[in-house]
């Protein structure tokens, strides 16, 4: 076998059933993963998958090699993992895994460190899953959690409070200040039931609205802070974030709607390694900085 990296692309397909769902899971586009999967298929002269409508399907050959295939990416990432978490280089690439940008912008610290560490490429994808640093294919994540996994180490680099917000054009909509159940509501709702939601609207709201007016459900915070600024209602934003947009207003409440912790996390194997510490260094300092 010329190439193991295609045991990933079987297995992720495998796994999904589908190829968007793996190239998604995988980080990479859908016709990356169909020529990897013709390529592998070509040299081992087999077929591996049943292309059937509803997705791909494993052949009775794709069938008995499945737990070898886990095997032998199992050992593989173990041996990766080991090597490089012996690294003591600050050059190569580190991988993370970041919340969504729009609830809090990262940027200007990645960018501090690229001018401290030139040598270092960072690979930023964008997720709120953990599986990706379980399964090894990021070396570090970002999150907001109140309980990181027990399997991970790293440390809680602050907290960001959330508002409630509406745009001046909205809230100019009325002739005196606004109850809360009078508001229409712009919710961040993840739908998916895989994902641990770490943001919970839904309840803040239950506790002080009766029968709130929900005009919108969206996954994702660039989707509240949008709807916010196009005068549909009110939505929880990051009050880091809100201070970037001249048209949005906060509601007065007693106190943050919310508070989040933000933890960045690695794996156990990984903590040894020099571009893992020197960015868990930066950010940690970098981040106080601006929350401060």
């Amino acid at each position: 076998m010329n190439n193991w990296d295609n045991v990933r692309y079987f297995l992720a397909v495998a796994k999904a059933g589908t190829v968007k769902a793996a190239a998604d899971s995988m980080g990479v586009s859908h016709t990356t993963v169909l020529r990897r999967i013709d390529l592998f298929e070509q040299e081992i002269e087999a077929k591996l998958f049943k292309r059937l409508q509803s997705g791909y399907e494993l052949t009775s050959f794709g069938q008995s090699i499945l737990d070898k295939a886990i095997q032998v990416r199992n050992h593989i990432e173990l041996l990766e993992l080991d090597i490089k978490g012996q690294g003591s280089k600050l050059e190569g690439c580190l991988r993370i895994s970041q919340p969504e940008n729009e609830i809090i912008d990262l940027y200007p610290i990645y960018a501090e460190f690229n001018r401290l560490y030139p040598q270092i490429t960072l690979q930023i994808v964008s997720s709120l899953k953990l599986s990706n640093l379980k399964r090894h294919q990021v070396d570090m994540v970002i999150r907001f959690t109140e309980s990181p996994d027990e399997l991970l180490v790293g440390r809680c680099v602050g907290s960001l409070d959330f508002g409630l917000y509406g745009s001046k054009s909205y809230f100019a909509k009325f002739k005196k200040k606004p109850k809360l159940d009078e508001l229409d509501w712009v919710i961040f709702k993840i739908f998916s039931q895989k994902i641990k939601r770490a943001i919970e609207p839904d309840d803040w709201i239950a506790k002080r609205v009766k029968n709130p007016k929900v005009i919108l459900q969206t996954p994702s915070s660039s989707g509240v802070i949008n709807a916010v600024r196009a005068g549909m209602g009110v939505g929880f934003i990051s009050t880091l974030a809100a201070k970037e947009y001249d048209d949005l207003v906060m509601k007065p409440l007693n106190e943050p709607a919310f508070s989040l912790k933000l933890w960045l996390l690695t794996h156990n194997d990984l903590r040894h390694n020099a571009m893992v510490k020197a960015f868990m260094r930066h950010f940690s300092d970098s981040l106080a900085k601006r929350l401060s």
